[in-house]
């Protein structure tokens, strides 16, 4: 699951809900706050995805760590990133 930044959106016609309209992912979901990615990995396996988003507004905004976990084993996750970024209105 990948949260997005308050004050951004995935680019339009950037990202695709569905099944297979992404390498590396089953089935993707694309939700206001966040996108979800279903895919099956193996122990030590990794997928990267990769898509836009832009800014709506401007200011300093957090961005949540990505956090991954499997359905079925609760014992097998992941977590990365995280930060800040900040927005300047274009004079």
């Amino acid at each position: 699951m990948d949260l997005l930044p308050g004050g951004f959106e995935v680019e339009p016609g950037n990202l695709v809900p569905g099944r297979s309209t992404m390498s590396g992912a089953e089935f993707t979901e694309v939700r206001e706050d966040r996108n979800v990615f279903f895919t099956s990995l193996t122990a030590g396996g990794m997928v990267e995805f990769s898509y836009r988003i832009k800014p709506v507004c401007a200011g300093s905004f957090q961005v949540p760590p990505v956090f991954a976990e499997c359905m079925y084993d609760r014992g097998f996750h992941a977590r990365a990133g995280g930060g800040n970024i900040e927005v300047k209105p274009v004079n």
